[in-house]
């Protein structure tokens, strides 16, 4: 072996065969968590448009999976990959000073499940083929959304709001 700077060419070669793969392997690592967050994002993206499609055309199943593929096609995910579950109208579980309120509402809970398809290597170190990406939303129900008060929850509301009310002066 030859010496160079006072090392041994060989070592530092054999050393880098080492701690290649290992970064290597790192490096895809973190692309492909990058690559998840990403997909996330766009997913998410995907149930605040579907809120919005239901405020304003409805509840209906066929129409909510076929906007929903629609947008998520148009923000670079795979429509095929998709899943909207439509549950059944059920009351909110919100516990607190306010639950007596949320009470007067009802909704529809709203699933969107992604498959995102990882590389081989997830497969070859995990056993599966994809991850799969959840969210969910819960709509109000009933068209306009009409909320009365009795005079005993708006005397509690008038409480609630002078008890968090910031007293600082306003300049």
């Amino acid at each position: 072996m030859k010496k160079m700077n006072g090392r041994y060419k060989g070592q530092a070669m054999a050393e880098f065969i080492i701690i290649l793969p290992l970064l290597l392997l790192m490096f895809a690592a973190i692309l492909q968590f990058f690559l998840l967050a990403i997909d996330r994002i766009k997913l998410e993206m995907t149930v605040r448009e579907v809120m919005r499609f239901v405020t304003t055309h409805g509840e209906d199943q066929e129409q909510l999976e076929s906007f929903a593929r629609e947008f998520a096609k148009n923000e670079g995910l795979n429509p095929d990959n998709l899943t909207v579950i439509k549950g059944e109208k059920q009351e909110p579980e919100i516990r607190g000073k306010m639950a007596g309120f949320a009470e007067k509402f009802t909704g529809v809970k709203i699933k969107l499940e992604y498959n995102r398809q990882g590389p081989e290597l997830l497969k070859k170190i995990t056993g599966k083929n994809a991850i799969t990406l959840k969210t969910e939303i819960f709509t109000a129900t009933g068209g306009p959304m009409k909320f009365v008060l009795s005079k005993k929850d708006k005397d509690a509301l008038e409480d609630y709001r002078k008890e968090n009310a910031d007293e600082s002066p306003v300049d």
